[in-house]
């Protein structure tokens, strides 16, 4: 992370930290608080998966519990601070951390949009595995 805007975000958590100390007798009891990034293939330059495994162990380092979330299309490495109220999620889409491999196809009924009513067809869609990098490795299956 550039040292500027990492200086610039502890400064904005530092303030957070101060509004809670000074005024959470003044704040809801209920709050979860996230920060996301995104490593979307037109927003980084690098490996993505070398910086989400740098990110993980970064996140070990200090004790935080780290998770991996798999979907269809996308990737998130969760890392939840020690005490468990702070979530840092790290978004990238699932190709740029793991190799797809359609193993074959599979005839599966779907509701498709035609002109008019909606309808159930029998489509054709591939039957795909994953091959995800060994750097994320470490971390724990969700």
């Amino acid at each position: 992370m550039d040292p500027v805007k990492s200086s610039q975000l502890a400064d904005d958590l530092h303030s957070l930290a101060d509004l809670f100390d000074l005024h959470g007798d003044d704040l809801p009891d209920v709050i979860n608080i996230s920060i996301l990034s995104y490593l979307w293939s037109w927003s980084v330059d690098g490996p993505v998966p070398e910086i989400l495994a740098t990110t993980m162990r970064a996140g070990l380092k200090i004790g935080a519990e780290v998770s991996k979330v798999y979907d269809d299309d996308r990737f998130r490495l969760n890392i939840k601070m020690p005490n468990g109220r702070i979530i840092y999620q790290v978004s990238a889409e699932r190709d740029k951390v793991c190799t797809k491999r359609v193993t074959g196809t599979e005839m599966v009924e779907k509701d498709v949009p035609p002109e008019g009513e909606w309808t159930k067809k029998l489509v054709e869609q591939e039957v795909v595995e994953w091959d995800c990098h060994p750097l994320l490795a470490v971390t724990k299956e969700d």
